[in-house]
Order: C-alpha cells, then sequence, then structure tokens
C-alpha cells in the first residue's frame, strides 16, 4: 500500500525536478485519487503530466502539504 510517507519519501528524492515531473508517476497520481476530486483535480494534474505542462500553484502547495503531513 502506497502511504503518505512515500510520497513524502518520493517529492523529497525528486525535488530538483520540475515539479510536473516530479509527480509524473501512475502509481503517486492513484495515491492523489484517494484524496483529492477524481471528477476535477485528478483529470486536471493527469492533463497537465500528459502534456508535461506546469502544474498549477495551488495544487503544488496542497501536494507538498499533503506530503509534509506524514
Amino acid at each position: 500500500m502506497v502511504t503518505m510517507r512515500n510520497l513524502k519519501n518520493h517529492l523529497d528524492r525528486t525535488k530538483n525536478f520540475p515539479f510536473v515531473k516530479r509527480i509524473s508517476d501512475f502509481h503517486l497520481l492513484l495515491l492523489l485519487a484517494r484524496y483529492l476530486d477524481v471528477n476535477s483535480d485528478v483529470p486536471a494534474l493527469a492533463g497537465c503530466v500528459h502534456a508535461q505542462a506546469t502544474i498549477p500553484e495551488g495544487y503544488q502547495i496542497l501536494i507538498d502539504s499533503m506530503a509534509a503531513s506524514a
């Protein structure tokens, strides 16, 4: 089972990459889908990952705070 601790470890290991690269992981997106709205947030993040576009700052802050809670 993937946990918030795994999210934190992954984000820490990839801290020198652009944020979109840091969340370009299928299992990480599945973890986020457990906590974010699967009808709006997850498709928005998946679209950014697919296009390798900049992740909106609000999502970055939210994901970082989720990881920090681990």
